[in-house]
């Protein structure tokens, strides 16, 4: 037990504890049979006796569209892993803790969880266990949900499991039986009152003192180890359970619509427009569309509204900045068109801009030779706001025009501005030896010169 009471100092002076806990409330009779829950925690054991077992509708508005389902014989269901509220999960403590894991709207779960079943897919198993007899699939395709309605925001997953693996999870699944999850998670929480004696602190969870109610705050998530079926009112989160059904769901016996008509020959169609758009639903002749899938339909059409909105403001964008190079060979192109001559032209681009550098740099030593005056401090104002222009200017024709300019003022003032290095060998004359007339006369009558 001491080892629960182990922690670390972080930069900021927390006491940062580290330990595992399943969201399951296996805990929380011995916690209001010993009185030391509160009038919170006694609402929540009343609302998991009651009657919760209506599904909220899914919010698409802050996750993604529930995942193409591939025709393998799989069952999948869409199902809320663990819920940003107050819960009171089993752990090594004495008591029974609750954790927080809405503080900060959530952000600690929505930040590190999905992140962790996405890379790892953990387990699902059944009441907990750690023997691998007792796996029945896998999670997978995690996402966080906003809150709607009475419905806290949290993180929903894919359950994935095989009929011929675990045909009993697949039927339960599929008939509806298996409703309520919990998921074993370890991490690290500092507590809410930090100047509370430690074991004062774990004693007191649940009741409010100084006005906040005592619970861990979670800091980061560092593990997710598994999913499992529980029955029934067991899981510390009431919402903790099954969201969309997303395949291999056979539901109620097919009933006719109001006007006696069956979806006919159309049903196919309707099936695989809906799989196109990402939404996966059982459905059955001569039953009427359900409400749930027409609403995720409407859903997702505004989605592809407003992401073709957001499409066409960005190809108008890429037109306007086409437009500002001044170039003419974009005009009328396709975006895709743009892009397979576009890395080409940074390219060419960031060469320019290179070269616009170098000659600025010149130009600058070209002013500071004709304008600069070693008998004066400094520069006229004048000529202070020059050479700023010239420092700040990206328009190469200017930048080359004055270039030209005080590189010709600088040349009148001093002369050649090359350096020593560059300069012309200087011509040398040689002396040449004379020769007598006897000589050059003699040389010419052999020769056959002049005789």
């Amino acid at each position: 037990m001491k080892d629960a009471f182990k922690f670390r100092l972080n930069r900021k002076g927390q006491k940062i504890y580290t330990f595992d806990c399943i969201v399951d409330c296996k805990g929380l009779k011995n916690a209001y049979d010993q009185g030391e829950s509160t009038e919170e925690l006694n609402q929540r054991i009343q609302e998991k006796s009651g009657d919760t077992e209506d599904e909220v509708a899914l919010s698409l508005s802050n996750g993604p569209s529930p995942p193409g389902i591939p025709d393998d014989g799989k069952v999948r269901v869409l199902w809320r892993l663990v819920s940003g509220a107050k819960l009171w999960p089993s752990s090594s403590f004495p008591y029974p803790q609750c954790v927080d894991f809405g503080h900060d709207n959530a952000a600690v779960i929505a930040r590190d969880i999905a992140p962790l079943v996405g890379a790892f897919k953990p387990d699902i198993t059944w009441n907990h266990s750690i023997d691998s007899r007792d796996i029945a699939g896998k999670v997978e395709n995690p996402f966080f949900e906003a809150a709607k309605g009475k419905l806290e925001a949290g993180i929903n997953g894919t359950l994935v499991v095989n009929p011929k693996y675990d045909p009993k999870a697949a039927l339960g699944l599929t008939e509806g039986i298996l409703r309520a999850g919990s998921i074993g998670i370890d991490g690290e929480y500092v507590p809410s009152h930090p100047d509370m004696l430690h074991q004062e602190f774990v004693k007191n969870q649940g009741k409010r003192i100084n006005g906040d109610m005592v619970r861990w705050l979670p800091l980061k998530i560092t593990a997710v180890r598994h999913m499992a079926f529980v029955p029934w009112g067991m899981g510390a989160d009431s919402n903790a359970g099954p969201r969309v059904a997303l395949n291999n769901i056979s539901g109620k016996e097919p009933v006719s619509n109001e006007s006696g008509g069956t979806m006919g020959n159309e049903l196919k169609l309707f099936s695989a427009v809906c799989k196109e758009l990402g939404i996966e639903f059982a459905l059955s002749d001569g039953a009427p569309i359900p409400e749930k899938l027409e609403e995720l339909l409407l859903g997702k059409v505004e989605e592809l509204k407003k992401a073709q909105v957001a499409y066409s403001g960005l190809y108008d964008r890429v037109l306007r900045a086409c437009e500002l190079s001044g170039s003419c060979k974009y005009s009328g192109k396709s975006v895709d068109e743009i892009l397979e001559v576009l890395p080409t032209d940074l390219a060419n681009a960031a060469n320019g801009l290179a070269f616009v550098e170098f000659q600025k740099k010149e130009a600058l030593k070209a002013f500071d030779a004709a304008k600069v005056d070693p008998a004066k401090e400094e520069l006229s104002e004048n000529d202070k706001k020059i050479r700023l222009r010239i420092a700040n200017s990206q328009d190469i024709a200017y930048i080359q025009e004055a270039l030209e300019e005080y590189k010709s003022l600088a040349l009148n003032r001093f002369g050649s501005m090359k350096s020593s290095a560059d300069e012309e060998i200087p011509k040398v004359d040689i002396p040449v030896a004379e020769v007598s007339r006897d000589i050059v006369d003699s040389v010419s009558r052999m020769f056959g010169g002049d005789k």
